[in-house]
């Protein structure tokens, strides 16, 4: 399970009396984004192999009033609530169920590239034919997901059931060789025919001499007193085990033609192992024709609308000759081809300054002259800051400021004892910045 979570420095105004009453003026916890995937395993749990991405949403509150655990369970209620809406994503990519929502957005996405590869052809370029090389492009992409889409729902469905009669046999060893076969992988259609052949004669063998072969088993094992549990295992795995071959058949010939068609598991593990994010941005930068001063991961910075906050976000920084390129790798990956992803590029004539703290040493932000994307200003925090820093000032001559770094104030609002009580209350307002 792969979690990302991103906070931000608060304004609080905190009031502690001898009954733990705290009040909060302000409180924003910045959305949870989890990705949640199950592999096959031999405890029974069902496999999410397209991975359940999971977003629970930004937190923000104002004047909260009560005691300190009051506080905390009304914030980890809310969570509840939220994750509770986002309880269909789980559900809707479990294997067991066919993984409805994977097989939707490979629909979803050759239904689109239908229509927009022929417009985008038509009105990007005018070369003659190329609406219908576009025309061609879309149809291949509607057929290639519409039929990855239907073959790997009736190969999860068919797997599912098989794994539900395999439990159903109540055979132990049975249960133990089918949970080994789950987990190797035909490599081709071929190899997943042969291998749902040899399934399904192992099933039907073992079916079919269970009655007799179970007690004598069980007998060895436990004693006399397990033959007649021998009889009923061997009776209850004939027709579980003659159903559940016939699905493991399918199941593998299904998953040999999809490793053919090169959307698999084997060639998915491949891709996720080998493609690593900076080999897909170094290719897409490839395809813009730029020189490229220096390229790292960073956590960009955005401003919302009252200024005071900004939200962190993943990204890939990439300065060239002629733009600073903001390139989200999740959308790159997603993108059917590197020429239809389009990153956040900043043109080097529009960028006025640069603007360094002197603390901390991974921030810099890029100040413009002209408004982009609907920012004037883009902070981001890189692990050696000094390579844009050096590419800035000696390559491409850009100013660069350096400031200090300006802290928070604490000051006492309120102190006032209570005549001749014990209790007293103490009022303190923290504003914390540049963090």
């Amino acid at each position: 399970t792969t979690t990302t979570t991103t906070t931000t420095p608060t304004t609080t105004t905190t009031t502690t009396t001898s009954t733990d009453e705290t009040v909060v003026e302000w409180i924003e916890i910045f959305p949870l984004n989890i990705t949640l995937s199950v592999g096959n395993n031999n405890v029974g749990w069902p496999v999410i192999a397209d991975e359940a991405m999971v977003k629970l949403s930004s937190f923000r509150r104002r004047n909260l009033y009560g005691s300190r655990n009051g506080v905390f369970r009304y914030i980890w209620s809310t969570y509840q609530r939220i994750g509770w809406v986002e309880l269909y994503k789980i559900i809707g990519t479990l294997d067991a169920l066919g993984s409805p929502l994977a097989t939707l957005r490979k629909v979803r996405r050759g239904a689109v590239d239908l229509f927009r590869l022929p417009i985008e052809a038509l009105v990007l370029d005018d070369t003659p034919g190329v609406f219908l090389f576009g025309l061609l492009r879309g149809l291949y992409s509607f057929a290639f997901n519409f039929s990855d889409a239907l073959l790997t729902l009736f190969m999860k469905v068919s797997y599912a059931i098989a794994w539900a009669f395999t439990y159903m046999s109540l055979d132990p060893h049975y249960r133990r060789r089918k949970s080994r076969v789950q987990r190797r992988h035909p490599r081709n259609a071929v190899r997943g025919f042969v291998d749902g052949v040899q399934e399904l004669l192992y099933s039907w063998c073992d079916a079919l001499v269970g009655p007799v072969l179970q007690p004598i088993l069980w007998v060895r094992r436990d004693g006399a007193f397990a033959f007649f549990p021998g009889v009923g295992i061997g009776i209850v795995g004939v027709p579980t085990k003659l159903l559940g071959g016939i699905f493991d058949f399918f199941g593998k010939s299904l998953e040999g033609v999809l490793q053919t068609m090169g959307s698999g598991i084997i060639v998915q593990t491949r891709l996720h192992a080998v493609q690593r994010p900076e080999v897909e941005v170094n290719r897409w930068l490839a395809t813009t024709r730029e020189t490229i001063l220096c390229v790292s991961k960073c956590k960009a910075l955005s401003d919302d609308d009252d200024g005071r906050h900004g939200r962190l976000r993943d990204r890939w920084l990439a300065l060239t000759t002629a733009n600073l390129h903001v390139i989200s790798h999740k959308r790159l990956v997603t993108a059917t081809t590197y020429s239809d992803y389009q990153a956040k590029s900043v043109p080097l004539m529009y960028i006025d300054r640069v603007v360094v703290p002197t603390s901390p040493d991974t921030k810099f932000s890029v100040m413009l002259t002209r408004i982009i994307h609907g920012h004037d200003s883009y902070t981001f925090i890189v692990p050696r800051r000094s390579d844009f820093v050096t590419a800035f000032e000696t390559k491409l001559h850009v100013t660069i400021e350096r400031v200090g770094m300006q802290f928070g104030k604490v000051m006492p609002i309120l102190s006032v004892p209570v005549g001749a009580s014990a209790t007293s209350t103490t009022t303190t307002t923290t504003t914390a910045s540049g963090a």
